[in-house]
């Protein structure tokens, strides 16, 4: 989901068949320090479980719910 990965906090997004993106992606991954390679999994975590959690999906639900109601 596109909504999951922030370019540079929680991964790198690229162009879908972009081999030279790709690869330009690659390299900075693996120029980060092992500190911030962590940091970028536990933020790719965290995001993952806020956005995909069946609470998260409840609670989405129910504003989207609320939303529609009759005023």
């Amino acid at each position: 989901a596109k909504d999951l990965v922030i370019s540079g906090k929680t991964g790198f997004r690229v162009a879908v068949g972009d081999s030279y993106e790709l690869a330009l992606a690659l390299q900075r991954f693996v120029s980060l320090t092992d500190a911030q390679r962590l940091e970028m999994g536990i933020a790719a975590r965290r995001l993952a479980l806020e956005k995909c959690s069946s609470r998260g999906q409840v609670e989405a639900f129910e504003r989207l719910a609320k939303g529609l109601a009759p005023r």
